[in-house]
């Protein structure tokens, strides 16, 4: 169960969640941008943008959504017009090396632009090539040097950024657990604990499941529930406090306290 709640207003479809040293952000699909204080369950800031947020990270004061705002400047964004043909779908800045601003879109691209470079021509380093609609990702390695991609068609890859090549591919995720009480309909966010690689899934009632990705299996290895009742669309884990957050199309933001062995 959950040991916290945190209510958005029942028009709101939190989209996107993140970590803000003790604050959390969130985005929504009505395009509005919200700064909790879950330490006394109010709103610190928030703000608005014409379009729906689908996706945002944050890297000091910076705030990447599906266009970047600094904290200390919110009325002049940075706006990149020609990275993506397409909608964005998931956004991360590097955590080795922070000026990198990596984001996804629905044709498949992940695409990695250094944001101090200014001009968005010059700003590009890297594009990968998923083939699919790429959902979300993340870094792995000691420098961060790999990164994990999940598609909407709930299939893992693994590339090396270095060599900006696909090393590894466990195909659709759901296919192993398909006749088990554990199945899932849809796979959420990839994150590594202890340098293991685990994938966070959740079904349509809102049930949220951990996975432990090994080289070759997939094991169940904690379920998280009653904490949502639709579709849970972010979830983040803080390793040094040790608790996960969760948001969903319910509007709600749940922290979890599951001890990690």
């Amino acid at each position: 169960m959950p040991v916290q709640h945190l209510p958005l207003s029942p028009n709101s479809r939190i989209t996107s969640l993140k970590k803000l040293n003790n604050f959390v952000f969130t985005t929504s699909s009505d395009g509005t941008c919200v700064v909790y204080d879950p330490r006394a369950n109010i709103v610190s800031m928030t703000w608005s943008v014409k379009n729906a947020l689908s996706c945002s990270d944050i890297s000091g004061f910076i705030v990447a959504t599906g266009s970047d705002k600094d904290l200390n400047n919110i009325s002049n964004p940075i706006i990149y017009n020609e990275s993506h043909g397409d909608d964005v779908t998931f956004i991360k800045f590097h955590e080795e090396n922070t000026n990198m601003v990596f984001s996804s879109d629905v044709d498949g691209l992940i695409s990695c632009s250094d944001y101090k470079l200014g001009n968005e021509d010059e700003s590009l380093q890297m594009v990968l090539n998923e083939g699919t609609s790429v959902s979300s990702f993340n870094f792995l390695g000691n420098s961060k040097e790999y990164l994990s991609c999940l598609t909407h068609t709930e299939n893992l890859s693994v590339w090396d950024l270095n060599n900006v090549t696909r090393i590894k591919s466990y195909g659709d995720l759901r296919t192993p657990f398909l006749e088990t009480p554990s199945k899932f309909n849809y796979a959420l966010n990839s994150m590594t604990f202890d340098n293991h690689l685990y994938t966070f899934c959740g079904s349509q009632s809102g049930a949220l499941y951990l996975y432990h990705i090994g080289l070759n299996e997939i094991k169940l290895y904690e379920s998280f529930l009653n904490g949502h009742s639709d579709i849970v669309r972010t979830c983040e884990y803080n390793q040094q406090k040790d608790y996960f957050i969760s948001g969903g199309e319910d509007g709600i933001i749940s922290f979890w306290t599951k001890q990690l062995e």
